[in-house]
């Protein structure tokens, strides 16, 4: 354990291969997984979410939580480059267990070449876990590990990280609470998924109303369509 801040706890761990560490922030939010996930899933305000995070583009929609993105991260420190990836998604719902997986790591990246102000990740890896809790809240596990490239000292990259985990839960106890922010996500994750087990019985996400359902085949086609290519 490295911080205790705000009731999250942020851990580092070594990764086999590699000097840079992975870092882990784990904290409570005061909202159900549902409200959670609406925000992991949303694209449009990505970089109010994630800590650093300057860009965030859908690529390419391949399934259902399965997308490949761009991601570019500003630089903690004035004098180095930002860094961009391009990124692989993937959402599994393990309902008896009462909590969501959502991993992300680095993808092939010939779709997006590197642009000249950045420099291109060697790797990432990371991800959230999100698990329901009794009196509807939401622990939160997020974790991500990378090799920025270039010419920096693993050290300096470290020093830099350490505080991604802890910055990004606590922007999302704030992004939880924009809920007409992310009212197209809402709508999307409250149809696309199943969330019995993980919320009550009763919930507004178990509910359905034809009209809704009209809205929700209008907005995932928009939201399939910004993605900057398409799937074969």
């Amino acid at each position: 354990e490295i911080a205790d801040e705000e009731g999250i706890k942020v851990y580092q761990r070594d990764v086999p291969g590699t000097s840079f560490m992975s870092f882990r922030g784990v904290g409570m939010v005061n909202a159900d997984i549902f409200d959670v996930y609406a925000v992991i899933f949303d694209i449009r305000n990505k970089t109010s979410l994630l800590a650093n995070c300057r860009d965030y583009q859908l690529l390419k929609y391949k399934g259902l939580g399965n997308l490949v993105v761009y991601t570019r991260t500003q630089a903690p420190f004035i004098f180095i480059s930002d860094r961009d990836s391009v990124l692989e998604t993937q959402v599994k719902f393990e309902n008896q267990k009462k909590r969501i997986v959502a991993t992300f790591q680095k993808t092939d990246d010939s779709m997006f070449p590197p642009i000249a102000d950045a420099v291109r990740t060697n790797a990432v890896k990371g991800g959230w876990i999100l698990e329901a809790q009794a009196n509807g809240s939401t622990k939160i596990t997020y974790e991500v590990n990378a090799d920025p490239g270039g010419l920096l000292p693993a050290w300096l990259v470290n020093m830099g990280s350490r505080k991604l985990p802890l910055n990004t839960i606590q922007r999302m106890r704030h992004q939880v609470l924009e809920k007409e922010a992310y009212a197209r996500s809402r709508l999307l994750v409250k149809y696309l998924y199943d969330f019995t087990n993980l919320v009550p019985d009763g919930h507004h996400s178990l509910q359905r109303d034809p009209e809704d359902e009209r809205k929700f085949q209008e907005s995932l086609q928009d939201y399939k369509s910004e993605a900057r290519f398409s799937v074969p």
